[in-house]
């Protein structure tokens, strides 16, 4: 699976519109940015996400194939 880096305005932009972490602490934010921008798979974000969330992993699985253009 592809890794891909990610400036964090640009992973803040999508989870901001998708309304993405906005009951966990920015501790774990910036664990996930952290991790985003030395590189990381579409499975490991989502697996991330969906630690995080309360979506299921089918539905930010489909979110973040968006984000990676595979969509």
């Amino acid at each position: 699976m592809t890794q891909r880096k990610f400036e964090v305005a640009e992973l803040y932009r999508f989870c901001n519109n998708k309304q993405l972490f906005t009951c966990v602490s920015i501790s774990q934010y910036d664990k996930m940015f952290e991790l985003a921008s030395i590189g990381i798979t579409q499975r490991e974000l989502s697996y991330i996400l969906y630690l995080c969330l309360n979506y299921s992993l089918d539905t930010i699985c489909q979110m973040i194939a968006h984000l990676f253009g595979e969509t």
